[in-house]
């Protein structure tokens, strides 16, 4: 029995949020689905599905409106023999909507070892339920010192109570320049 290595990587972002794995070849979709939230950070919150050459697998649903092989009876193997190119897809979170593109970097991997090794990456992926690629992006830019305020839908202007008189003051003088 032979391994597999795969790059995983989280799409739309800037810089990329990548890992690279090695499976085994028998490993069925929802064993990988499981790697991929444990690797990344996902905490296994929301649905997902694969995308391999038209052809969708995941944990089947009511609300799908096509057809779906179940994850669990698919392996890794038949995916690699069926992508056209070397990729396929993983999409997690249909709110947040977050796609990864799954390269197979190479098949025929000496097996070492029968459990799934993460080999390398780069970048923090971000939190679950952010708000997708444009909430990572407003995390990252207010981490970096951005006063942008696109989270509020209006300024807060209320300043009747004591409290909130100092927390708006607090805010408004404090040093944008660090991480906080």
């Amino acid at each position: 029995m032979a391994d597999i290595q795969l790059r995983i990587e989280l799409m739309d972002t800037d810089p990329l949020v990548w890992r690279r794995v090695v499976v085994p070849e028998t490993i069925n979709l929802h064993r990988l689905h499981e790697l991929i939230q444990d690797v990344m950070g996902w905490e296994e919150q929301h649905l997902y599905e694969f995308e391999c050459d038209g052809r969708y697998y995941a944990e089947p649903d009511d609300f799908s409106e096509r057809p779906i092989t179940m994850s669990r009876n698919a392996k890794l193997k038949t995916l690699v023999n069926r992508a056209k190119g070397n990729d396929f897809h993983y999409l997690y979170d249909f709110g947040d909507d977050w796609k990864h593109r799954i390269v197979i970097e190479a098949t025929e991997v000496e097996a070492v070892s029968p459990c799934p090794r993460w080999l390398d990456g780069a970048m923090a992926c971000p939190p679950e339920d952010i708000g997708g690629v444009q909430g990572y992006a407003a995390l990252k830019a207010a981490s970096a010192g951005a006063r942008r305020r696109h989270w509020m839908r209006r300024p807060l202007k209320s300043t009747s109570s004591p409290s909130r008189r100092a927390s708006i003051a607090w805010h408004d003088s404090r040093d944008n320049s660090g991480p906080y």
